[in-house]
């Protein structure tokens, strides 16, 4: 009797398996996938009925078993997932299931796919505001929403913990603190290229030193002065002794970037170097970065969205609209060309706009500095890109040809008639920013501090 009721249920199990659904579910709480469903193909033999294949790097997949890979991070891959014996395999987005449509004893295979970067921070956002992100389309209702920049852009904004946008590139990928905090970076936000894909934009979390940009002897030519010299008394970092300062244009004595060695030698030739050598598949965006001069109305007495507007948006100066001094010759001017107000580069600095919109919205209406009355210094402790020093950036002022704008060690930020922002006679600190392509991937991570995404290329 009992040898036929086996039989009997082995008929009913095999009869079953040609209608229903088999889903392995996943909990929700940890986003890992659970495999517990066994399959009795016959008496003598058992399997699983799904082997989750899991993209390792470069279109490589290995089958995984455990939960070392973070599931929010990659996407099932319908294309290459299929069963060996014409079941049909699905995957339900919104519920975390795999789901098997199961033609007889079969074996599938559920591949997914690295999840790239820009799209997994897009995932991350549902309205402004969630995770700190808010996206720039002129529509919102919440304080200064009017401000936005308008540029279909998603930017970071609010304060240093509560903002969740490190990035570690140390070329390594373990899950956890990053070994080395030079090798740390924050996300400013995603931005449209020409071909409307979006770009990572990388800033350094903190200021660079000359292991990465290089001093007189290993940057020959460059802009290196000496480590950091002012008053350091509201610095966020931990890495003071190693802090250098550069000059913003030592070459020239204007504030044409095109003609900076700080851009030319430290920023694109030795940085550029570091980054590449560290990790070689690092795939950085040739950038077109536009300078053209900011005014004291838009940024110092203006709010976040005259800055945008001003700087690299509707309202900056174009071509053939300005005029430039060059070659130290502060009394001869001539009509400036492209590459006085735009370049093609890897590495840049920060804009002010970038500045104003990192901070919490309710600050995106004040000035940049306006005698420092409800002033930016108001929202250094709610903007994340706040790191206590005087750093440049890389606005041009308008006003005084060998001038550009920087940001405070009170958190202002301001060029006019100081002669900190003299591009020669001031070394200021520095932390080069960054486009990381649309093809970029993230793998593991959670954006803090003590664990940072971790990409792959």
């Amino acid at each position: 009797m009992k040898s036929k009721f086996s039989l009997i249920n082995i008929i009913i199990l095999i009869f079953l398996m040609g209608s229903i659904s088999l889903n392995i579910y996943f909990l929700h709480n940890i986003s890992r996938p659970i495999i517990s469903n066994k399959i009795k193909k016959n008496d003598s033999i058992s399997s699983k009925l799904i082997s989750m294949m899991v993209e390792t790097g470069a279109g490589k997949y290995e089958e995984k078993s455990d939960d070392s890979w973070e599931m929010d991070k990659y996407t099932f891959n319908a294309t290459l997932s299929g069963c060996e014996n014409g079941s049909i395999i699905s995957y339900d987005e919104e519920n975390k299931k795999i789901e098997v449509k199961a033609k007889g004893s079969d074996r599938c295979y559920a591949y997914f796919s690295q999840l790239k970067l820009n799209t997994y921070l897009q995932s991350l956002y549902s309205q402004d505001g969630t995770n700190n992100l808010y996206y720039h389309d002129k529509i919102g209702n919440y304080t200064n929403s009017n401000l936005e920049a308008g540029d279909f852009s998603y930017r970071y904004s609010g304060s240093s913990e509560s903002v969740k946008n490190y990035v570690c590139l140390d070329g390594v990928t373990e899950t956890g603190k990053c070994q080395n905090e030079n090798d740390l970076y924050r996300i400013i936000g995603l931005f449209k290229n020409d071909q409307s894909e979006y770009e990572t934009k990388l800033i350094k979390y903190d200021y660079a030193t000359t292991t990465e940009l290089g001093d007189n002897t290993t940057a020959h030519g460059g802009s290196y002065k000496e480590n950091y010299p002012f008053d350091y008394s509201n610095y966020k970092g931990n890495n003071i002794s190693k802090l250098a300062a550069y000059f913003w244009n030592n070459s020239t004595n204007t504030n044409i970037w095109s003609e900076s060695n700080l851009n030319k030698i430290n920023l694109n030739t030795f940085y550029y170097k570091y980054l590449i050598d560290k990790i070689p598949s690092l795939k950085i965006v040739n950038h077109l970065w536009r300078v053209g001069p900011g005014s004291y109305t838009d940024i110092e007495t203006g709010n976040a969205q005259k800055a945008y507007d001003n700087e690299i948006g509707d309202q900056r100066v174009k071509v053939g609209d300005m005029f430039c001094y060059k070659n130290y010759d502060t009394t001869a001017a001539v009509a400036c060309t492209a590459s006085d107000l735009e370049d093609n580069q890897y590495i840049g600095l920060i804009y002010t706009s970038d500045y104003f919109y990192a901070a919490n919205p309710q600050y995106w209406n004040l000035p940049g500095w306006e005698n420092n009355n409800n002033a930016y210094n108001k929202a250094a402790n709610d903007n994340w890109a706040y790191m206590g020093m005087y750093e440049w950036t890389i606005l041009p002022a308008r006003s005084n040809t060998n001038q550009v704008y920087v940001i405070s060690g009170s958190g202002t930020i301001w060029s006019y008639n100081e002669s900190l922002a003299i591009v020669h006679s001031n070394s200021l600190a520095i932390r080069p920013c960054f486009y990381l392509s649309d093809s970029t991937k993230v793998i593991k991570g959670n954006g803090t501090k003590e664990n940072p995404y971790r990409l792959s290329f």
